[in-house]
C-alpha cells in the first residue's frame, strides 16, 4: 500500500515526509484519503508533512460541513472526494526531501558573486529584440492533459496507440501504402514480396549469427530473421519486406524500412531576423554548478561583453531543456554533493538567477529527470508552488514539448530515454546528435519500454515524433552537439554543471558552459564558450 501511495503522491509532484505515508497507509480506504488531501485547495501542496495533513484534514472537515447544507455538492461527494479519480502513473515513487520547515539553519542559497551590473542591461545597449513582441505557441504537451491511472487497460491502450500512430507515417511511405496483417500472412501462406508492419516485442541473436525478432500486430505475432549487420531494439514498430518461410511461418526479411521522414521537406523560417538560445541542465544546487561560467552568460544576456552585441541584438528566447534543479536522492551519494539540500530553496535559487535574465528575453522551461515532478514519461510540467517563484518571462511547459517560435517548430526533450537507447544500439555518449537522428528514424523519443526510463501508459504516446519539427533540442547528456539531419536542426544543449563523482565513476565526461545561438529567420548556428 505504502508503494501506491507513493505512487499517486508522485503523479501529483508531490514530496512527502516517510512519516505521512506511514499515516496514510494506516487510514481506512488510504488512497481515496490521500486524494481528498490532495485535492483539498484545489491544487496539491509541493510538500507533505505532518503538519500540513492536519491542515488539509481540517480543509476538508470544514468543506464537509459545508456541504450538508447545500443540496447541490457542486462535483463532490459528501466525504470530501472529487466524481472525477486521480491519475496514478507508472514508475518509480517519487524522490524524498526534506520537508520546507526542515531546511538547513546556515543559509543554502549561493550568494552572487561580485562584478560590474551583472544582471542589469548595459546603458549603452538597446537590442532590438526589445521591440519585438514574444510569438509563443505550444502545440503539444502533457500537461493538463494526463489520463493514465496505471491499470493492465492502460498499457494495452498505450501500445496500441503507439503502434496505430507509427504505422499511420510507415503507410504515409509509397512503398508501404499497402500491407497485410499478421494473421492475414499465416492463414493464407502468403507467397512471394510481404509487406508488414509491427512492433518488436522480442529479440534474441541466432546460433548462426543473425537475430531473430517477434513482431506483433492488431491480429497476431510471428518470428522474423534479419542479417548479422541489421538491428532493432524492442518496442519500436517498424515496416519489414521479405519472404515466407512456409515451414516456420516465419518472416525472412529482406528490408527494414523506418518512419523516417522524407528528404524533400523544407524547414519553416520566422519571417522576422531573431535569435533564441539553447542550453539545457543548470543542476541548481549542485556544488558542481558553474556559476562563474554562469555569470558570465548573464554578463552576455545584457549587453556586458564587447564585440558580440550583433549577435544578442536578435535574441528574444531562451530554451531551457531540463534539470534546472540538481534534485534530492537522483544518484547515489549525491548528498554530499549538494550545495543546497533543500529542494524549495534549489529554485528559489534557480528563479534568482534566471531572475537576471533581461525581461525583454522570454525563457521556455521544461522539466528532466532531476526535477521535482513526476518520474515518468512524458513529464507535466512545474507545480504552481515553483512557477510562482519566477518572473512573468518565464514560460514553462511538459516533457517532452512542441512549441512554435515565430513559426519555427521546436520539439524539445530533456533526452533521459537516451540512456536506454545508446546501449541498445552500440552507440556513443560523445555523438548524441547520432542518438537524436535515430529518434528520428523511429519517430519515437523513448521506444524501449521497461529500462531506465520510466514511461507513463497514457491513452496517446506522446512520445512518437508525428511532427516533423525544425529544430529538435535534447539535454541529459551534458554535451554540446549541433548537426543539420536532412531538415531538422539537431541541438544537443550544453549544461552548467562540471564533472560530478558519479559521471566520473560513469567515465562521462561533460563539455559544460556553451550557448547555442539559432537565427530563426535562417536557422543559422553560432555555439558561444563560456567556460574559458
Amino acid at each position: 500500500m505504502k508503494a501506491r501511495i507513493l505512487e499517486l503522491l508522485s503523479e501529483h509532484g508531490v514530496f512527502a515526509e516517510p512519516d505521512v505515508v506511514d499515516y496514510l497507509a494506516a487510514r481506512d480506504s488510504p488512497l481515496e484519503h490521500c486524494e481528498r488531501l490532495l485535492r483539498a485547495e484545489g491544487e496539491p501542496p509541493l510538500f507533505l508533512n505532518m503538519e500540513t495533513v492536519s491542515h488539509l484534514e481540517e480543509v476538508l472537515r470544514r468543506k464537509a460541513g459545508e456541504r450538508s447544507a447545500d443540496d447541490e455538492p457542486s462535483g463532490l461527494n459528501a466525504e470530501g472526494t472529487p466524481v472525477a479519480t486521480a491519475s496514478i502513473i507508472a514508475g518509480p515513487p517519487a524522490q524524498a526531501s526534506p520537508p520546507r520547515s526542515q531546511a538547513p539553519a546556515e543559509p543554502s542559497v549561493s550568494t552572487r558573486p561580485a562584478g560590474p551590473s551583472l544582471g542589469l542591461m548595459a546603458s549603452d545597449f538597446r537590442p532590438r529584440a526589445m521591440e519585438l513582441e514574444a510569438d509563443i505557441k505550444v502545440l503539444q504537451d502533457i500537461t493538463n492533459n494526463s489520463t493514465c491511472v496505471g491499470e493492465l487497460k492502460d498499457f494495452t491502450d498505450y501500445f496500441k496507440n503507439r503502434f496505430m500512430k507509427i504505422r499511420r507515417l510507415l503507410k504515409q511511405r509509397p512503398e508501404f501504402r499497402s500491407v497485410a496483417s499478421i494473421q492475414y500472412i499465416k492463414d493464407n501462406n502468403q507467397k512471394g514480396d510481404i509487406k508488414v508492419v509491427g512492433m518488436v516485442s522480442d529479440v534474441r541473436t541466432a546460433k548462426w549469427g543473425g537475430i531473430i525478432i517477434k513482431i506483433e500486430d492488431d491480429t497476431a505475432e510471428m518470428d522474423a530473421t534479419l542479417g548479422k549487420d541489421e538491428f532493432v531494439v524492442k518496442d519500436e514498430v517498424i515496416g519489414l519486406q521479405g519472404k515466407l518461410d512456409e515451414k516456420y511461418k516465419s518472416l525472412r526479411v529482406k528490408t527494414i524500412v523506418r518512419p523516417e521522414f522524407t528528404t524533400m521537406r523544407s524547414p519553416r523560417k520566422a519571417k522576422e531576423d531573431v535569435s533564441a538560445v539553447f542550453i539545457s541542465d543548470m543542476h541548481i544546487g549542485s556544488n558542481a554548478f558553474l556559476e562563474k561560467e554562469w555569470r558570465k552568460l548573464i554578463k552576455w544576456l545584457n549587453g556586458h561583453i564587447d564585440g558580440t552585441r550583433e549577435l544578442l541584438d536578435g535574441v528574444k528566447y531562451i530554451v531551457i531543456s531540463g534539470d534546472l534543479a540538481d534534485g534530492i536522492g537522483i544518484y547515489p551519494g549525491q548528498e554530499a554533493e549538494l550545495k543546497i539540500k533543500d529542494i524549495y530553496a534549489q529554485y528559489e535559487e534557480v528563479a534568482r538567477q534566471l531572475g537576471d535574465v533581461p525581461g525583454h528575453i522570454d525563457i521556455i522551461a521544461l522539466p528532466g529527470n532531476h526535477d521535482a515532478v513526476r518520474p515518468a514519461e512524458p513529464q507535466p510540467t512545474f507545480p504552481k508552488e515553483i512557477t510562482k517563484l519566477f518572473s512573468k518571462n518565464c514560460t514553462f511547459v511538459g516533457n517532452p514539448c512542441a512549441f512554435t517560435l515565430h513559426g519555427v517548430e521546436v520539439l524539445a526533450y530533456h533526452g533521459r530515454a537516451m540512456d536506454d537507447i545508446i546501449p541498445a544500439m552500440k552507440l556513443k555518449y560523445d555523438e548524441p546528435a547520432e542518438v537524436m537522428k535515430w529518434m528520428l528514424n523511429m519517430r519515437h523519443l523513448a521506444p524501449i519500454y521497461g529500462d531506465r526510463t520510466p514511461l507513463a501508459p497514457e491513452k496517446e504516446d506522446l512520445m512518437v515524433i508525428d511532427r516533423v519539427p525544425d529544430i529538435f533540442v535534447t539535454g541529459h547528456i551534458h554535451k554540446t552537439d549541433v548537426k543539420m539531419y536532412r531538415s531538422v536542426l539537431m541541438i544537443q544543449a550544453s549544461a552548467w554543471q562540471s564533472q560530478t563523482t558519479f559521471q566520473k565513476m560513469m567515465n562521462l565526461v561533460p563539455d559544460p558552459a556553451k550557448a547555442v545561438v539559432v537565427n530563426l529567420h535562417t536557422l543559422n548556428t553560432k555555439v558561444l564558450n563560456f567556460s574559458g
